[in-house]
């Protein structure tokens, strides 16, 4: 789609905006990059993160906040670490970090892009000041990404065998370990530009639109304390009073938390819309054709609030998806992590993530939501937000 254009210059040929034969080579690559054993390996970073960001969040001592300034951090550490093998360390520094002021900016000058025709040319826009400050935060990322991959194939060279089975015989492959593997195997020629062009991309699909999910759903957690109180009932069953850590098993038993981030994700997904160019005459019902090249909007946010598949759609019910619930639903009616060949590949994770984030914060505190979020406090950006901060209180379990 249009949109995704004006991503070129940031994610360039990754998985995103890839095509044809070049998309499905990459995605044959990438797909065991997300197998469960891989994803397994990643438990220890989200626990580490999930703890701290709690452990934040208590330091609030049941007053108001922002719950987005400490959801970003701790997604933004999560996909660095998981990503590239990096920490960023952006909680311990309160969100102060180069790294995610030239994300955020360059993910908000975008979508000023998308709304402002006068910005669709780019020699136009490289002359406007808004221009010049996209492209000095996107050299900032490029060379943020190029030096972390320099400096992991360092780790890689003969000289520095002992720190190389130190690093990646024991600590747990990041994403960008396997790519610099894959590429020392011979299995796929990978250049430095290629495995950049993928981290980026992991590293914009990985951390805000996570981080969307998790403030949607502890809001309407702290709106809906019968389901709040279900979802904890079902952690005490698992974890009882210890404060253990969460591990693969737990996951596989957070059945009714899922369903809260499920219907979390309906209410409020993360990409309200995505778009596809037609390369052929799409016809429709009646004969109506839309022609080859067309622009085709696909807009989640109403496809998730269509009476017909979701009664009283503007209820927060998550037993929508239970198993009886769901098996009669068309399958795109429901599209959180798109749908078909060109799907998310990192949904599994997303989902993991958010399963140890919320637990970790369900296990300990009960939530309340200070203000009410309706249609008109949304931001109809590529990440779904809202016009006013989110505020939530916690109150410590006893």
């Amino acid at each position: 789609g249009l949109e995704y254009y004006l991503l070129i210059p940031w994610l360039q040929e990754g998985l995103l905006l890839s095509n044809g034969e070049k998309w499905h080579h990459r995605r044959k690559l990438l797909t065991p990059a997300f197998h469960f054993k891989i994803l397994e390996d990643s438990l220890q970073s989200l626990n580490k993160h999930a703890r701290l960001l709690l452990r934040n969040m208590l330091k609030k001592n049941g007053e108001p906040f922002n719950v987005e300034k400490m959801i970003v951090p701790c997604t933004l550490d999560i996909i660095c670490e998981t990503a590239m093998g990096h920490s960023l360390n952006t909680q311990d520094s309160d969100g102060n970090n180069d790294y995610l002021r030239a994300v955020r900016r360059t993910c908000h000058l975008i979508f000023q892009r998308c709304v402002k025709l006068v910005y669709s040319r780019e020699w136009l826009y490289a002359l406007t000041l808004d221009g010049r400050d996209f492209f000095r935060n996107l050299n900032y990322l490029h060379k943020f990404t190029e030096n972390i991959i320099r400096n992991r194939k360092m780790d890689y060279l003969p000289e520095n065998k002992s720190e190389e089975e130190e690093n990646f015989g024991k600590k747990k492959k990041a994403f960008l370990d396997i790519l610099i593997e894959t590429d020392r195997k011979g299995e796929s020629k990978f250049t430095d530009k290629d495995i950049r062009e993928e981290v980026d991309t992991f590293m914009f699909e990985g951390y805000d639109t996570t981080s969307s999910c998790l403030m949607f759903t502890l809001y309407l957690l702290g709106r809906n304390p019968q389901a709040q109180e279900k979802a904890y009932e079902e952690l005490y069953a698992i974890f009882g009073d210890s404060d253990r850590a969460v591990i693969n098993k737990d996951l596989h038993e957070m059945h009714y938390l899922e369903m809260i981030i499920k219907e979390s994700l309906r209410l409020y997904p993360s990409v309200p819309f995505i778009s596809r160019m037609l390369t052929q005459d799409l016809v429709l019902k009646d004969n109506v054709v839309i022609p080859e090249g067309s622009n085709i909007g696909i807009l989640i946010f109403l496809i998730h609030r269509d009476p017909r598949y979701y009664p009283n759609p503007e209820v927060f019910d998550p037993e929508r998806f239970s198993i009886e619930n769901c098996k009669n639903r068309h399958p795109y009616a429901y599209l959180p992590f798109s749908a078909g060949p060109r799907n998310c590949i990192g949904q599994k994770f997303a989902m993991m993530e958010l399963k140890v984030v919320l637990s970790t914060i369900l296990r300990f505190v009960k939530i309340e939501s200070v203000n009410e979020i309706n249609c008109t406090n949304l931001v109809p950006s590529t990440i779904l937000r809202t016009k006013d901060p989110i505020q939530i209180t916690l109150m410590p379990r006893s």
